[in-house]
């Protein structure tokens, strides 16, 4: 299953309404969606005012992979994600006309090539607390652009605030009802993101809103519901998510007369897939080269994954316990070399129907990255999986399922519990999936867990592979092997008033280019930026650096805060000497 995540590019809210019209909010951390307020069409807050969200998104990533078939478009769905920043139990902290929206639906539409061009970000950020729900206290910034008037310096709406009716506007669009107003939304909007990659409309961003019905209304309070921009670094943050189910389970171990077999055949380029370039069929023929079926079509699943498949009927002259062989005919990889065949193969099995389901112990080997790594984003890595039967080098004789599941922190779960591909190659087989960095957060910790399927049953695994992602500025991309951890000690502890302290650093040796630096405390002995109660994020560079830990709280007599300073480069985290503090 191939997993694709895009942030937007831009954003920014527009309002309607005298001394509204012109403000732009693109650099506010979270959106507030606003129907209603107040029967005065003049007085600054209280009017009827309603507001749209605008989100653009970059496809060109999600183009190529469709082109290299890493993504299929066929069996590819894309949803809009925003999480909600209204929490449950919220209640109204601002003007008595003011309450949290419920029982309502939001339109999520593209923005029509008829109605304008891209819009201008701009500069704004949040506005006073009159309007919103959040405590906000940052004056607006006028025509920053874009807003309700105007997408651009110059360029101005066909209608003000991007559409006046929503079906004349685009066919694009879907509807998310929201129950109690604390619910994500996640829409599909799949046509939407084909309709932009095919070229059938221009990808000028889409919008959210109140359905036309609720902004219409007239009524003294303001109905508002709000959600997390892309000016967070968090989970939070919004994104599409385009999925496409393109599992590989390979059956040439498990060929048998009881049911359909996938056979695949895998080509690379070095240690890279690729694409042929023109292909023929596959035949199946015994040891003696007596064809046993011919002309089978060849389908692709992924880059450079093909397979056929295959039905064995018992008086195809197939024998249980002999050796077949697949050849794939004309395949032609585009290199200059011309058309070759490519010959596999696989023993016809017993119907695989056991007798007993016993449950076995097994050891998995994983590898393709280190635990406690610090990777660099925009990078693509195999994880790979070895089963085995326990005090043994046998796979299992039963089909076991591997699944994995990526974090970000303790609780966030990035990637739900999926199914990892099962290959065959050399006829000893594999398990793995592809981590694409690309699209996880700068400067977060994420781990990965694994979980095995048998027989109904569901073990999660005590393997774990945890590691930190840096994004890599563009001087880093020639960096020399001659690197090294740095060398740095950790500063005096000072207590504040409160609940806050004072370290920090000195790293007297970069060994290359400081990617982070901070500090990490804990309440257990030798904290890392993996395992802590908390840690900063103070920059890069070399020398002398400052820090704060928050939240901290007595703890028992027996008990302590242990701190250490760290320092990240391309060579891996160091860290300073220990100090034990007691608050």
């Amino acid at each position: 299953m191939s997993r694709l995540r895009i942030y937007p590019q831009k954003e920014n809210t527009i309002f309607s309404g005298a001394g509204l019209e012109n403000i732009n909010t693109s650099q506010a951390k979270s959106f507030d969606l606003v129907y209603g307020g107040g029967s005065d069409s003049t007085l600054f807050g209280e009017q009827n005012i309603i507001s749209r969200h605008l989100m653009y998104f970059d496809l060109t990533d999600l183009q190529s992979k469709i082109n290299d078939n890493t993504i299929n478009s066929a069996t590819t769905s894309c949803f809009l994600n925003c999480i909600n920043a209204i929490p449950m139990d919220s209640v109204t902290r601002t003007r008595s006309n003011s309450e949290i929206a419920s029982s309502f639906d939001l339109i999520i539409f593209a923005i029509s090539a008829n109605t304008s061009s891209s819009f201008d970000e701009g500069l704004g950020d949040e506005y006073g607390s009159d309007i919103i729900l959040t405590n906000q206290n940052i004056s607006p910034v006028l025509t920053g652009y874009s807003n309700w008037n105007n997408y651009t310096n110059g360029g101005t709406w066909i209608n003000p605030g991007v559409y006046s009716a929503i079906t004349n506007q685009t066919s694009n669009y879907s509807v998310q009802h929201f129950s109690t107003g604390s619910e994500n939304l996640n829409v599909d909007i799949t046509p939407m993101v084909m309709s932009w990659l095919s070229g059938e409309t221009t990808n000028l961003g889409v919008g959210i809103a109140y359905i036309s019905s609720l902004e219409s209304l007239s009524s003294n309070t303001k109905s508002v519901s709000s959600f997390f921009t892309n000016k967070i670094n968090t989970w939070q943050k919004p994104y599409i998510e385009c999925v496409s189910s393109q599992e590989i389970y390979d059956d040439r171990n498990s060929v048998n007369f009881s049911r359909p077999a996938n056979l695949f055949l895998y080509l690379f380029s070095g240690n890279s897939t690729i694409n042929y370039f023109n292909a023929g069929t596959v035949s199946i023929l015994d040891n003696n080269n007596a064809v046993i079926q011919s002309d089978l079509i060849i389908n692709q699943l992924t880059k450079g994954v093909y397979y056929i498949n295959l039905i064995l009927p018992k008086n195809a002259g197939a024998i249980i316990g002999q050796k077949y062989k697949d050849i794939w005919y004309g395949i032609d990889l585009g290199d200059g070399a011309g058309t070759q065949d490519f010959t596999q193969t696989f023993i016809v099995k017993p119907s695989n129907l056991i007798n007993s389901a016993k449950i076995n112990d097994y050891v998995v080997d994983i590898y393709g990255l280190s635990n406690n790594s610090i990777i660099q984003s925009d990078e693509t890595y195999r994880i790979s999986a070895n089963i085995r039967t326990n005090f043994s080098t046998q796979p299992p004789n039963s089909k076991v399922v591997l699944q994995y599941q990526l974090m970000m922190g303790e609780i966030n779960v990035v990637i739900p519990w999926t199914n990892m591909n099962y290959v065959i190659m050399n006829n000893y087989p594999n398990y793995y999936f592809d981590l694409d960095t690309s699209w996880l957060l700068d400067s977060q910790n994420y781990k990965i867990l694994f979980k095995i399927n048998e027989f109904g049953t569901q073990r999660i695994l005590s393997d774990v592979l945890e590691f930190r992602v840096i994004n890599s500025p563009s001087y880093m991309t020639n960096v020399s092997s001659s690197i090294f951890i740095p060398t740095l000690t950790t500063t005096t502890i000072t207590a504040n008033s409160g609940s806050t302290a004072n370290s920090g650093g000195n790293i007297t040796s970069d060994g290359s280019i400081i990617l982070q630096r901070g500090i990490v405390w804990n309440t257990a002995s030798t904290p890392t930026i993996f395992i802590n109660l908390g840690m900063t994020n103070n920059g890069s560079g070399i020398g002398n650096y400052l820090s704060t830990m928050t939240g901290l709280t007595n703890v028992p007599q027996a008990q302590a805060y242990f701190v250490r300073a760290y320092a990240t480069n391309n060579a891996g985290t160091a860290y300073g000497n220990q100090l034990i503090f007691k608050f």
